[in-house]
């Protein structure tokens, strides 16, 4: 009879099995602690427990418990590669190494999604009596979620587990890869917000967290519902998962690695077991990014703990000391990790010197600003809408009205062919202002500026914020300040002279009024401003507003507003002065 090939070996799981039971009994015991047991616990009805208590395990639980068992069945089964002794046994067996890898990655899966599926059906138990379609469907979908989160870190610490000969260096690169992309993207960003002018690191959102699988997931609700409205208790009318999509892309990327690591694997020297990287080609990129790596970090770290001088000239030779610091401990280091000696001096300068001029050559792009990174501005078409700091009042105005935003770009390109004047001025004769661009893609470019008091686009700023929309957008909260719907209400003033400050409850009546009869009318008439931060001479008022949203739910609306009343805000003066009995004029 003729002999087949065979990717598969029960001799191999079984013997996995036997060994690292104690993983997978403990993984059984934290789904059966999380979920079933959970909903026992809790009163009410069996399927809409049930729901509550898988969605309370997606949304809170599950991403880590599967992060760490991943990694955990990773080196358990994948152990052999690290040590002669295992290495050579294993390569000794009459078994192919596709043979040897499959039987290995099976031990790792299998047996989890096995668990998985018993936990499902323990859950169920309580439906026999009480069926729920939308209890089963949400088993079925956490079920699906649990599972193809478990493939794809699996996948995930599968290349790494060939790539590396280090036991201990399997989980640490796990750690680095699910990381590295957002730490990266975060770093250079950080180094744009210090030495690009105008380029802020506030509101962007990461174009690629994309490659850094846990924390993208950190956080996605994979299980949500839909209740009926108008009901006293909560009925619900269906169950879905948003991020199906995510989800099995990354799945599919986990499989991907797996049929990689198998390719690998063949290829592999057995000998290279004990070495921080056993793929030979591997090694240059392992320490250049390593390099690289470091060199940002340590750059970011020192300018934090010894701060900035405040001129960009001796800012960015400073902080190329650092990341050259950086650099050195990270290229040399590396290579003695990849020797396994000391000695690694000789004969490496060519390389570290071509990474010199990287780093010069990096730095002089961000001073330069040589890419046009901060003297680009959206184009009008792409933009949503804008959000612009304002010196004083609500944190950002919201402006969508394209005659609006065409004066937030005019003033943003005069700011840059004025950058030198803003440099320039003083603390004292300037003001923060940020700009945040939210682009119909989803994509949000944000800047900040040191505006001076004393130009033209200081003019300009005071304009956008005295236009209709923004006195509309001041005016007219989310939610409405009525007396019916306001619950608390607390106004403030601050006396210059004596340097104390007073602080007054109103009521409900009293703050609508106020709100109505004070605050709107000055806005609307421009008295009161938001673009600029007054003397010490000026009355300082706060005024904070507990608004009921939703009566029903019990949801409460802060809405904040923190203003200056000034000698021309006569409505709010008055009001004041007829209700209160205070006249804020005196403290002017």
């Amino acid at each position: 009879m003729k002999l087949k090939t065979s990717f598969f070996n029960c001799g191999l799981l079984k013997s996995n099995l036997k060994r690292f039971w104690p993983l997978y009994l403990a993984y059984f015991v934290v789904l059966l602690l999380s979920i079933p047991m959970s909903a026992v616990s809790h009163p009410g009805v069996p399927g809409n427990v049930i729901v509550d208590s898988l969605r309370n395990y997606l949304d809170d639980f599950s991403l880590i418990v599967t992060f760490i068992t991943a990694i955990s069945a990773a080196m358990c089964v994948y152990g052999f590669m690290y040590t002669q002794k295992t290495c050579g046994m294993v390569a000794s067996l009459p078994l192919k190494r596709k043979t040897i890898f499959a039987s290995s990655a099976c031990s790792g899966i299998i047996p989890i999604l096995i668990i998985n599926l018993i936990v499902g059906l323990i859950t169920a138990i309580p439906l026999i009596n009480h069926p729920d379609s939308y209890a089963l469907e949400s088993l079925c979908i956490w079920f699906a979620v649990t599972s193809m989160h478990y493939i794809a870190f699996f996948g995930i610490a599968s290349i790494i587990a060939v790539i590396t000969g280090s036991t201990v260096a399997l989980p640490v690169f796990y750690i680095i890869l699910n990381f590295l992309a957002l730490g990266i993207e975060s770093a250079i960003r950080e180094i744009f917000s210090d030495f690009i002018y105008g380029y802020s690191n506030a509101m962007s959102k990461l174009s690629f967290e994309f490659l850094s699988p846990f924390s993208n997931m950190m956080g996605c609700k994979s299980l949500s519902c839909s209740y009926a409205v108008g009901s006293e208790v909560p009925v619900i009318t269906g169950v879905y998962n948003p991020e199906w999509r995510t989800v099995v892309i990354y799945a599919a990327v986990g499989l991907a690695f797996l049929v990689a690591s198998m390719f690998i694997f063949r290829k592999r020297k057995m000998e290279n077991c004990g070495d921080i990287i056993a793929v030979p080609f591997l090694r240059p990129i392992f320490k250049y990014c390593v390099a690289l790596c470091t060199a940002m970090a340590n750059g970011i770290l020192l300018r934090g703990i010894f701060g900035s001088f405040g001129i960009l000239a001796i800012d960015a030779a400073t902080y190329l000391v650092y990341i050259v610091l950086g650099a050195f401990i990270g290229y040399f280091g590396s290579e003695m990790l990849l020797r396994k000696r000391f000695t690694v001096f000789k004969g490496n300068w060519l390389g570290f010197a071509l990474l010199l001029a990287f780093c010069a050559a990096f730095m002089w792009c961000c001073v330069t600003d040589y890419i046009g990174i901060g003297s680009s501005t959206p184009e009008l078409g792409e933009i949503g809408y804008v959000e612009i700091s304002t010196a004083c009042g609500p944190d950002l105005l919201y402006l969508e009205d394209e005659s609006s935003v065409t004066n937030v770009l005019d003033m943003n390109k005069s700011i840059i062919e004025n950058k030198d004047t803003h440099i320039n001025a003083g603390l004292e004769d300037s003001l923060y202002v940020s700009i945040d661009y939210h682009l119909n893609s989803g994509r949000i470019v944000s800047r900040e500026y040191q505006l001076s008091l004393n130009s033209h686009d200081y003019e300009l700023y005071k304009d956008i914020l005295s236009s209709d929309e923004a006195k509309q957008y001041f005016t007219t909260p989310d939610v409405a300040v009525t007396a019916d719907n306001i619950s608390y209400c607390s106004f403030g003033y601050f006396n210059a002279s004596t340097g104390e400050s007073t602080y007054i409850d109103l009521t409900s009546q009293q703050a609508a009024d106020f709100f109505t009869n004070g605050y709107t009318a000055d806005v609307i008439a421009g008295n009161l401003n938001y673009y600029s931060i007054p003397d010490d001479n000026h009355a300082f008022v706060e005024i904070d507003f507990a608004v009921d949203e939703n009566s029903v739910a019990g949801d409460t609306a802060h809405l904040y507003f923190h203003c200056y009343i000034n000698p021309d805000c006569k409505y709010s003066l008055a009001w004041v002065l007829d209700n209160l009995g205070i006249d804020l004029i005196e403290l002017f």
